[in-house]
């Protein structure tokens, strides 16, 4: 039973609800029964136009289902060709959403670095004047597109720190070490994305002598440590003893720094 209802759906959907199919199928069978009638000598007439009518209806049937097959051709062409367009607009938004995260990405980025600093970080840069050979400024630099807060900085005086250390022990030690004779602390505040002060700390050098500083300065986003040991002549020359400074434990080259 279950097989006549699969063949009864097949010969609906391919024959009956098909007219090129009916069609066909019509004059095959009008063909057919003319062509035994012939045989068996029943009117000639009567069944050569029957035979040339199921020819026609034949015929008929086949340029039909020509046409309607070339007709689903097109279509399918056509969907085809709107699936294809359908598909490289959703590729273009998918791109375009992509640009759109990578902006938002990097809006985002850049308004968490206004808030943070980012990647800049501060540091000092010795400074001289040939109109005041005897002075030595240090200038505090911002060094990055994005502000800075909070930024402090503590000079350590090497030198200093020597020479107390000698005068204690010709004093056997009595006399006592503060830190603020060696040490000093500068509270900066903030400071603008490339901003440079230049009046931030001076030291006057006597005809002959050296500096030699450790520097720590601190920001909302960076630890950075300088050591910075120069040594001075009477004509004005000087010497770089040593010049480093370490961003965030990692040393930066000088040629990184202007």
């Amino acid at each position: 039973m279950k097989l006549i209802v699969i063949i009864g759906k097949f010969i609906w959907v391919h024959i009956i609800s098909s007219p090129p199919s009916m069609m066909f199928i019509v004059g095959t069978l009008v063909v057919l029964i003319s062509t035994y009638l012939k045989e068996r000598k029943t009117n000639s007439l009567i069944i050569t136009k029957s035979i040339l009518i199921g020819g026609i209806l034949v015929l008929v049937s086949v340029v039909w289902s020509s046409v309607q097959q070339s007709r689903m051709s097109n279509k399918f062409a056509d969907a085809m060709l709107e699936i294809k367009s359908l598909n490289t607009e959703i590729a273009n938004m998918s791109k375009d959403n992509a640009d759109l995260n990578k902006e938002i990405a990097k809006l985002s980025s850049y308004n968490l670095n206004i808030l943070t600093g980012g990647d800049s970080f501060p540091f000092t840069s010795p400074a001289f004047n040939v109109a005041t050979p005897k002075r030595m400024d240090l200038w505090l630099v911002n060094k990055g597109k994005y502000p800075l807060y909070d930024v402090s900085v503590v000079i350590i005086d090497l030198m200093k720190f020597k020479e107390l250390v000698a005068e204690k022990k010709s004093n056997n030690y009595d006399k006592p070490i503060y830190t603020n004779e060696f040490e000093t602390k500068i509270d900066v505040g903030n400071m603008r994305p490339g901003e440079i002060k230049q009046d931030f700390y001076a030291k006057s050098i006597a005809e002959a002598g050296e500096v030699y500083y450790r520097i720590e300065i601190v920001s909302r986003n960076s630890s950075v440590l300088q050591m910075l040991h120069i040594k001075f002549t009477g004509d004005g020359e000087r010497e770089i003893l040593e010049k480093r400074t370490i961003v965030n434990g990692k040393e930066i080259d000088k040629s990184e720094l202007f």
